[in-house]
């Protein structure tokens, strides 16, 4: 009588290329290449991978092919992760894995989550105001760590831009503006990701704030 393997249970994985020094990479999982030369500022597609504890390892391209950052990642089955590799120059590597909604928002609504992986000598606050605003009041996400990551927000369909600005160290108005990601349309039942990383060069970067880029990615829709 024949056997029938056991299914396997699988997740997906998406890899953010956050890290200046690394400029172009491969995605290997496992010791198998998921994603070839993905630039900085960009990610891979999600990428249907197995569930449970697996070997993620982000690497130079051929023909000079080594490690830029291996770890071990955790993925529940079924479930939809966004792997960001981000940091610097003599800081290295670092990255936050999250797992993703893919939930639409009920009454077709719009979710949008923010995520700091910008190395910053100051603690940074996030607005997200209706296109056309100024950062004025408290601040949407306030004092957010570094490789961190707000809860989905609830919005209703519109075009958003989102201020990056210095939390001040006393209640008051709003720090400088230090990054202005411009107008981002959100169309009913998306879900996206906004990530703010440090926009460097190979083995320069200014970690004082002030030179910010961001990356947003289509989660949902």
């Amino acid at each position: 009588m024949k056997t029938v393997p056991p299914m396997t249970s699988t997740a997906t994985l998406r890899v953010v290329q956050g890290n200046a020094d690394a400029q172009t990479v491969n995605v290997v999982l496992d010791g198998t290449v998921m994603s070839s030369n993905v630039p900085y500022l960009s990610s891979t597609s999600y990428l249907s991978v197995p569930a449970g504890v697996v070997q993620l390892d982000v690497q130079v391209p051929p023909p000079n092919v080594s490690p830029v950052h291996n770890v071990s990642v955790d993925l529940a089955a079924n479930s939809h992760n966004t792997f960001i590799m981000d940091g610097c120059c003599s800081f290295s590597h670092s990255s936050i894995l999250l797992m993703d909604d893919m939930a639409p928002s009920p009454s077709g609504g719009v979710k949008l989550r923010i995520v700091d992986a910008a190395l910053s000598s100051t603690a940074l606050d996030f607005f997200v105001l209706p296109s056309g605003s100024t950062p004025s009041g408290a601040p949407t996400v306030s004092a957010m760590a570094f490789n961190n990551a707000s809860s989905y927000l609830a919005l209703t369909p519109g075009t958003y831009d989102i201020f990056v600005t210095a939390t001040p160290p006393s209640p008051g108005p709003p720090g400088p503006t230090l990054f202005h990601t411009g107008p981002i349309i959100l169309s009913a039942n998306q879900n996206r990701t906004v990530a703010v990383l440090n926009l460097c060069s190979p083995g320069s970067c200014d970690m004082t704030g002030h030179t910010l880029t961001s990356v947003t990615l289509a989660d949902l829709n």
